[in-house]
């Protein structure tokens, strides 16, 4: 076997040239092994990647990095570390095809030089697509793809490559079909209070701005509920800070009802309102900006709840509050809440 070590002047500067596109250096070659059949060596012609955006990590390790630390294993055991191997897909295992159509995990050997058919290769033994998703078409990995793989590594009899069953993954790759899926974006809830329950209104915070009555837990014998009824009342009913920083979208439901259908001319007097510069001190509640929340009944006198209210763009990706405010003069219904619950999607970047 020969090892070609030796390369000209004007070939190391091509090599130099087409690396420096790379946002970091991809090595140009690594130990080629060529059958000693007689014929003379080859230069592998060196072809650097396209990984511009891809922001490999510094510490990813080439192939023949990689079989060094799996060198210094002892057979069946394992890294312990997940690396970064980066490396060009040299030929697939024996049961490539199967391992896709059954477990959706490719095998693999990938080197560290494109097409040079070395045998100091690497193994990338059952190993799932980007973001550790399984591979749903075969197309999506090919012979000269440059990839970077992201798992532990093992030294199974001999046979350096990652864990398998899914336990590794394709970081990035080369191949246009291997595009990570969006993620979905996922339904959180942000607050949730059952009013109905004692000890719920004590997470919300009360500003009495005068008159009699305020908001407090009231229970009968089979209605409990957190309400106020009072005429020349001014009182709030503030949520603690909804954290809305990682949000695309969030909207507001509650359960509710009033004595008496409400009407128009009055409806000013029982408004929810959101703020983001609200600083959860009671003491500055009216020096806060707040905008109303519409979109719930003024005719609901039975327990029913407000429907889906979104919250205001201006809102999303802020820290706020909500607030029940009761502000009455001459007439006065009772309000009578129940449950309170926000619920937010995930952003997706």
């Amino acid at each position: 076997m020969k090892l070609i070590k030796h390369f000209s002047v004007i070939t190391c500067i091509a090599i130099l040239s087409c690396l420096a596109a790379c946002e970091m250096s991809v090595p140009p070659f690594g130990p080629i092994d060529r059958p000693d059949d007689g014929t003379p060596p080859v230069i592998v012609p060196v072809e650097a990647p396209d990984t511009i955006g891809w922001n490999i990590p510094a510490e990813a390790i080439t192939v023949a990095e990689a079989r060094e630390i799996c060198a210094g294993l002892e057979s069946g055991t394992t890294s312990g570390t997940k690396y970064y191997i980066m490396g060009w897909v040299k030929k697939f295992g024996t049961k490539h095809s199967e391992g896709i159509s059954q477990y959706g995990n490719a095998l693999f050997y990938i080197e560290d030089v494109k097409n040079a058919n070395s045998q100091n290769d690497f193994y990338a033994f059952q190993v799932y697509g980007t973001n550790g998703q399984k591979i749903t078409d075969p197309n999506m990995i090919a012979i000269g793809d440059f990839v970077v793989i992201y798992g532990e590594l093992t030294n199974y009899n001999g046979t350096y490559e990652t864990v398998g069953k899914g336990a590794a993954y394709i970081w990035k790759s080369t191949n246009p079909l291997m595009v990570a899926p969006k993620p979905e974006p996922e339904e959180v809830v942000i607050f949730e209070k059952d009013l109905s329950n004692k000890t719920a209104i004590d997470t919300f915070t009360i500003k009495d701005f005068g008159g009699a009555e305020t908001w407090k837990y009231k229970r009968a014998t089979t209605n409990m509920r957190t309400e106020i009824n009072g005429i020349n009342n001014e009182d709030w009913l503030i949520t603690p800070v909804l954290d809305l920083t990682n949000m695309s979208e969030a909207s507001l439901n509650f359960e509710y009802k009033f004595s008496d259908t409400i009407p128009v001319e009055y409806q000013y007097q029982y408004t929810v309102v959101i703020s983001k510069d609200y600083d959860g001190n009671p003491d500055n509640v009216k020096s806060a900006t707040w905008i109303e929340l519409t979109g719930f009944s003024y005719e609901t006198t039975k327990y029913a709840e407000s429907g889906v209210i979104s919250f205001p763009a201006e809102m999303i990706g802020s820290k706020c509050y909500i607030a029940w405010k009761y502000h009455t003069a001459e007439t006065s219904h009772t309000w009578a809440l129940k449950n309170v619950i926000v619920k937010a999607l995930t952003k997706v970047e």
